[in-house]
């Protein structure tokens, strides 16, 4: 639906441009298939790293001026 209205706004060629040249990072949506997934490493000391990963990427991650995670760590 999100998709379908970016069409309608920004128009089909804008979104399929958009999507070609963001595919390849994301992969098939799991986590280790994605280029991404180094730079997504909790720092050893982080309460993040002694918890389980995520199986997917995130379906709507958040970019904060601070770059930090929304609580802060």
């Amino acid at each position: 639906q999100t998709e379908a209205s970016w069409r309608a706004g920004y128009g089909a060629a804008a979104i399929d441009a958009a999507r070609d040249a963001l595919e390849p990072l994301v992969g098939d949506g799991t986590l280790g298939a994605s280029p991404l997934a180094p730079g997504l490493a909790p720092h050893p000391d982080n309460w993040r790293s002694r918890v389980r990963p995520p199986e997917t990427l995130a379906h709507h991650p958040m970019i904060l001026h601070r770059g930090a995670d929304p609580d802060g760590s």
